[in-house]
């Protein structure tokens, strides 16, 4: 497993039919990959967090579609698709006493590599409790 520093995308607007529709589209006629998504709704509130290919493009992107984001700092994962990988990094997450403000990744059919994206209040402290 490897933890890396990056960039990602944060979305949070008024709930509407299609907004899902209107980011990923948007993105895509840029030229602009999602690579994790997590998505959900709070109060009438849509909140959006993207880990794209460009994230300062997906932000220029979206302003000029109406969407208001931003951008902010994350830490990714990339580790095996295997039972107790998640284990393992939270062990470590947990030993160096770091609470995590979000965590949200993808998966991967049978062997292969999956990637986590977390933040926290102290990102490098969280890459270098990882990365050991």
């Amino acid at each position: 497993m490897k933890a890396f520093k990056e960039t990602s995308v944060r979305i949070i607007t008024d709930d509407k039919p299609g907004l899902f529709f209107v980011i990923s589209s948007e993105l895509a006629k840029g030229g602009v990959n999602i690579k994790a998504i997590c998505a959900f709704r709070e109060e009438k509130k849509a909140c959006f967090y993207l880990l794209t290919d460009n994230c300062r493009k997906s932000v220029e992107l979206l302003d000029t579609a109406g969407v208001s984001a931003s951008m902010r700092d994350v830490v990714t994962v990339l580790a095996e698709n295997r039972v107790g990988e998640a284990s393992i990094i939270a062990e470590k997450i947990k030993d160096e006493g770091i609470n995590l403000d979000f965590l949200y990744g993808t998966t991967s059919s049978g062997s292969g590599v999956c990637m986590m994206v977390m933040g926290s209040k102290d990102n490098d402290k969280l890459i270098k409790a990882i990365n050991g």
